[in-house]
């Protein structure tokens, strides 16, 4: 192996981790993961989608996440990546993601959340899930709520995500924004309904999207779903320099030199998609 890619392999940083386990995820410059080919699926495994081809934009996340269990793809192996995200498949993502790292967050049960029955309208891991993140407060929906919501809009999405970080984090990621507001530029923004403005000028300070135009009505795929959430996890949610407003001075820069010398990654260095 030659020297640069060496280099490429270790810029990589940790950022889930479960009792006995420690997992590296590719963040600064991602590794090229082996995903089916552009015409055929090279091996199939539930980790190796037929339909995520190396062009995609969101391949490294999903391969990230599926890796490390937080995505999973259907039983013919594929991931769908341009489907609609579902209220369902949103619970599913970020309830796995609780269940395997909720020990690092001081999170509080709730005394009486909303528990959601067994009934006929949803599987077994939609209810697990809807129901751990409400025990939590990491949402608060009935079941007449997670019937209503089949698909989510991009703005949806933002504002479910922005919740998920400030619970987890115990913190108000959007007072960052605030005090940021000439670092973020959105041609869009007003096309966005105005309660859910302030969830996408989040993202956009957190940098885990990474438009121009964020396009709050359409529908948020599976994909982007993907890349929404590696971002959320590596920028906030896994990051050790997220530490009050000491933050702000790291998320913009490509690297930041700090007082020991060593090298710090800011969210300035990530790739778009």
């Amino acid at each position: 192996m030659d020297s640069s890619n060496k280099n490429k392999l270790t810029r990589r940083k940790t950022i889930l981790t479960s009792a006995s386990t420690v997992v590296l995820l590719s963040a600064i410059t991602p590794v090229v993961p082996v995903f089916a080919s552009e015409n055929v699926a090279d091996s199939l495994s539930p980790n190796n989608f037929s339909d995520v081809y190396k062009s995609n934009d969101h391949a490294n996340a999903i391969r990230t996440l599926a890796m490390n269990g937080i995505a999973k793809g259907y039983p013919d192996y594929t991931f769908a990546p341009y489907q609609a995200l579902t209220m369902s498949d949103a619970l599913k993502f970020l309830g796995r993601y609780v269940e395997k790292n909720g020990d690092r967050f001081s999170l509080t049960p709730l005394d009486n959340p909303n528990f959601i029955e067994d009934n006929d309208f949803f599987d077994s891991e939609t209810l697990k899930y809807a129901n751990i993140m409400n025990r939590f407060a990491l949402t608060n929906l009935t079941a007449q709520q997670l019937t209503e919501r089949p698909n989510l809009s991009r703005e949806q999405t933002a504002s479910l995500l922005v919740h998920f970080i400030n619970t987890l984090k115990l913190m108000d990621a959007g007072e960052y924004a605030e005090k940021n507001l000439e670092k973020i530029t959105l041609a869009d923004l007003d096309e966005a309904n105005y309660e859910y403005q302030d969830a996408i000028k989040t993202l956009s300070y957190l940098k885990i999207t990474q438009v121009d135009e964020f396009k709050p009505k359409e529908v948020t795929t599976r994909g982007q779903f993907a890349s929404f959430l590696v971002r959320a996890i590596e920028n906030v949610l896994e990051n050790e320099y997220f530490k009050n407003d000491l933050y702000a001075d790291y998320l913009f820069d490509d690297v930041h030199v700090a007082q020991d010398g060593s090298k710090i990654f800011g969210a300035g260095a990530l790739p778009k998609s």
